[in-house]
């Protein structure tokens, strides 16, 4: 879970001091890569208005052109849109293999929400600290449905770490 949870209050305490409103919330957007060119990908991103991207992924290597590390930060720098690599939220590769069933699915993001969420807070603070600084951010991965993919459990964490705060949007090609 997020150690810091107060980050978040803080922003909108201080919205409040200012004499402003409250922020009603910020968004949090989940993508997936798969069946994407980059151009496609990057245009999702910039039609959300997205200001950071948070690559989850333990290794950012691709065998697809432009989703390796520094391709893709390139390409987010071209855009506008800071990328921020965080492998500490990601799952080992010897991990995803022979996940046969929806059960091994299951059981991997079972694991991965007992073990890596829980040992991961320095990583979800680091979102938690980008959303507040920029407002919306995503977090990506390879597989287009987010139900296959770790990412939704991370960002579920976030949400129900910060009620209210955080809402979360997944970006799909249509």
């Amino acid at each position: 879970m997020v150690s810091d949870a107060g980050t978040l209050t803080a922003v909108k305490e201080d919205a409040v001091r200012a004499g402003g409103p409250a922020p009603v919330s910020l968004r949090l957007y989940t993508i997936g890569y798969e069946g994407l060119s980059l151009n496609a990908f990057m245009d999702l991103l910039t039609n959300a208005g997205v200001a950071v991207l948070c690559d989850v992924r333990r290794n950012a290597f691709s065998m697809k052109r432009g989703f390796k590390k520094g391709q893709l930060a390139e390409a987010c720098e071209s855009v506008g849109i800071r990328y921020e690599h965080l492998p500490g939220l990601g799952i080992a590769s010897n991990e995803r293999k022979d996940l046969a069933t929806q059960a091994d699915r299951d059981a991997l993001f079972r694991r991965y929400v007992g073990s890596t969420l829980s040992a991961s807070s320095h990583e979800q603070d680091r979102i938690v600290e980008l959303l507040a600084d920029h407002g919306r951010v995503a977090i990506m991965c390879f597989e287009a449905d987010p139900a296959t993919c770790h990412r939704s459990h991370l960002a579920a964490t976030l949400e129900a770490s910060h009620p209210g705060l955080i809402t979360v949007h997944h970006l799909r090609a249509s």
